[in-house]
């Protein structure tokens, strides 16, 4: 069955306005729920029918990377919104949200500065650490009970977004060329030993 050119970039590029849409649906849970599984549909089903299609295209790359942004920021803000976090929790919260954005946004802007694009990396770390956190903030926001177990565990969580999102800076600023696709920080030392090598 063929599907239309372009209905993978249509399920990306819907991401962006479903995740804008999400912070304001926290008070109405069974909305806020379906809408965060549409979302997350959308991100699953982009690229398997790019993929699956052969309608793999470097902007629908790019868009699904910028869309995946959206949601991640979207996400943070409904979490630091949250009024029932521990306040040293909430600080901590704050301020790795604010290091993770300024991160984000410096990896796009210095993406495009040394390699003329706007960069989103699809490593293995940014793919990991969305899996948990997807469950976590629905759990959160239906729930509405914010437990010492479930701050705990979203510092965990934040703390492996921030861990990702500085090995995305630490793969663009050591790489020569830029590759989406680059897998690991550990990946990119490889292709470079290798290159040196030959």
């Amino acid at each position: 069955m063929k599907i239309p050119k372009h209905l993978p970039n249509l399920l990306s590029f819907s991401r962006i306005p479903l995740s804008i849409l999400l912070p304001f649906l926290v008070n109405r849970s069974g909305w806020f729920v379906a809408m965060y599984v549409v979302t997350g549909l959308t991100d699953i089903l982009d690229g398997q029918l790019a993929r699956k299609h052969n309608r793999c295209t470097d902007f629908g790359a790019k868009l699904d990377g910028f869309a995946d942004i959206v949601f991640t920021l979207s996400c943070l803000v409904i979490v630091f919104g949250l009024q029932q976090l521990h306040r040293y929790i909430a600080v901590y919260v704050m301020v790795t949200i604010g290091v993770i954005a300024a991160l984000k946004v410096f990896n796009l802007v210095f993406g495009r500065v040394k390699f003329r694009v706007w960069s989103t990396m699809h490593t293995r770390a940014n793919k990991l650490t969305t899996l948990p956190f997807f469950f976590v903030v629905p759990v959160l926001v239906v729930t509405g009970a914010v437990t010492m177990w479930l701050n705990i565990i979203l510092m965990l969580l934040l703390t492996t977004v921030l861990a990702a999102s500085g090995e995305e800076t630490l793969i663009l600023l050591r790489s020569e060329a830029y590759d989406a696709n680059t897998s690991s920080v550990f990946a990119l030392n490889k292709r470079n030993e290798e290159e040196v090598s030959v």
